[in-house]
């Protein structure tokens, strides 16, 4: 069976609880499909807005006013671990499938904690004021981050994580801040991203002067303004990327179509000539629960399929709107503090539908400062990775398939990593690309002699000797050392058989290179042929009016000819 979870955190204890189940608790399991009911709590814990973040295995909650991180066992149902940082925390969010902790400090600085190794990563406060948002690409390569000082910066993941950036004060930690989106004029509220894993993949933003931008992160550019009748608070993007949602301090909720009904385009966020334009959402799209005293919306959050939005509010109360209706719908629970977080998670019960992870984190590692006091570009000896392997790694050690040339270069490197040590085809024909790169060559007449350099020659055709026949059998009818002979061709042979292979491997690599750029290049010829077919309607139009006024170029030219032709005639 179909099931569906979400996970509702309040910011502490402000009215009496409705039910005794959920006295002092302050985080809830509940379950949203088939049947609406609380299925797990946590106690001890109050989070301010953005400050969940949760895993398969792990729950993790910052405490509001604290420096300190409580860690929560899903399994075993109880507070593992109580984690102190050096500031006080503000945000969190997850990457690389739940393994990497990300925590916005109040200082304005980032941390990032592997939470099966214990490294920590922190880096410069960027922000002049706490980082109260974060968000993270589906493909774990982007890092977004707002704050109250207007500014989102967009860092790169890998670059934070690199073993060259050992100093967090360091120019090189710099490089990982690829740009800054200043275009609000106040504090940050909320962040999403798109689930695209393309480079015009989208982010919105949600600030204070009342307003939300649509953005092209990675080009560093505003595709879109919506001015929204009060301030946003928090955001929630559809699956499909088809729209998305802001609650107001109201308790209301408006919809912000990308898409009318009809499937025309209702904010067009790829027009480049629209992008200065602002818009502004339609009335009838702004929800509100009549006759329900709500409180000011603090969360949301989407369920798998779209079709549903939850909101939790000041006043406790976590409502499901409907969204085919686009009205409310019914109050789900009413917990004893102001819902500041939601968070849906994949639905469970899908027949080969969803993958399954193959590890699973049974304790988190604390942070270990001893990590970070290394040498640029070395990976300590104590750095170790603590995981459990849920399901069987596949066989993929048979040497044979690897040198059938039919894998992918991801399946290649997948069977080489789950190899007992390293294929022997891996080895050879490593062996042989290091001999195509040396500078001397391979057959035996030059083997002897110094490596060449810019003054020095050689017979290119002496390298081929052996697949010479006449050498051979010249070689083989010598009276002295015939057997050597044969053994030495046989190694030359073999020798070019090997590098021949590696210049088959670089240039199976050239393209497949070649055809990424190939698409990529498709895409942008498409879009810059939609600019063109706009500038030539336009074009065509300043044609026909030169024409009505001057004439055809043709037409000119024939009344010169004739022209000609009649003071000939007066000549003669």
């Amino acid at each position: 069976m179909l099931t569906e979870l979400f996970i509702a955190s309040t910011s502490g204890i402000h009215q009496s609880p409705s039910s005794v189940a959920i006295k002092d608790a302050s985080i809830f399991i509940h379950e949203f499909q088939p049947l609406p009911a609380i299925r797990t709590s946590f106690k001890k814990s109050a989070t301010a807005p953005h400050c969940l973040a949760a895993s398969a295995s792990h729950i993790f909650a910052a405490q509001a006013e604290k420096a300190v991180v409580h860690v929560y066992n899903r399994d075993k149902g109880n507070q593992e671990a109580l984690v102190p940082f050096p500031e006080r925390i503000h945000s969190l969010a997850l990457a690389a499938d739940g393994t990497i902790l990300i925590l916005g400090t109040e200082g304005g600085r980032i941390f990032l904690w592997e939470t099966c190794t214990g490294r920590q990563v922190a880096t410069q406060a960027a922000h002049l004021q706490a980082v109260t948002t974060l968000a993270v690409d589906i493909d774990s390569n982007f890092l977004l981050s707002g704050s109250p000082d207007s500014n989102i910066h967009v860092w790169s993941l890998p670059d934070i994580l690199s073993w060259s950036n050992t100093d967090s004060t360091s120019q090189d930690r710099l490089k990982s801040l690829r740009h800054t989106l200043s275009d609000h004029r106040a504090a940050i509220t909320s962040l999403v991203l798109g689930h695209s894993a393309s480079f015009l993949n989208i982010a919105i933003s949600a600030s204070e002067d009342s307003s939300c931008i649509i953005w092209n992160y990675q080009s560093k550019q505003a595709l879109r303004t919506i001015l929204l009748p009060s301030t946003p608070l928090c955001l929630a993007l559809d699956p499909a990327d088809r729209c998305f949602y802001t609650g107001f301090d109201d308790g209301s909720v408006q919809l912000l179509r990308f898409y009318n009904d009809s499937g025309a385009p209702a904010i067009n966020i790829h027009d480049p000539h629209q992008a200065q334009n602002a818009t502004k959402p339609q009335e009838k799209d702004r929800w509100a629960a009549v006759g329900q005293d709500l409180g000011t919306t603090l969360s949301m959050d989407l369920s798998y399929d779209g079709t549903k939005l939850l909101t939790g509010h000041e006043k406790g109360k976590v409502i499901c709107w409907d969204i085919g209706a686009g009205s409310f719908q019914s109050t789900l629970c009413d917990l004893h503090g102001g819902v500041t977080n939601i968070r849906f998670e994949t639905p469970a019960g899908f027949v080969g539908g969803v993958e399954e992870p193959r590890f699973k984190i049974h304790s988190v590692t604390k942070p270990r400062f001893d990590l970070s006091t290394t040498a640029k570009g070395t990976v300590p000896s104590a750095y170790t990775f603590t995981t459990q392997f849920i399901t069987d790694l596949p066989d993929r050690s048979d040497s044979k398939l690897y040198e059938s040339g039919t894998l992918s270069s991801r399946e290649r490197f997948d069977q080489a990593l789950f190899h007992p040590s390293f294929p022997n085809s891996l080895l050879e024909s490593g062996m042989a690309e290091l001999a195509a790169l040396r500078d001397q060559p391979v057959s035996k007449s030059n083997s002897a002699s110094a490596p060449l350099n810019a003054n020095s020659t050689y017979d290119h055709d002496a390298d081929f000797v052996s697949l010479n026949e006449e050498a051979g059998a010249s070689a083989l009818t010598n009276g002295d050392g015939a057997d050597g002979a044969t053994a030495e061709l046989e190694q030359e042979n073999q020798a070019l058989k090997d590098q021949l292979a590696a210049l088959k491997r670089v240039m199976n690599k050239s393209l497949d290179q070649l055809e990424e750029l190939r698409k990529e290049r498709k895409a942008w010829v498409r879009f810059e042929g939609e600019e063109a077919e706009m500038a030539g309607e336009e074009g065509d139009l300043y044609a026909d009016v030169v024409m009505d006024a001057y004439g055809s170029p043709d037409d000119s030219e024939g009344e010169n000819e004739n022209d000609q032709d009649a003071q000939n005639n007066d000549r003669g």
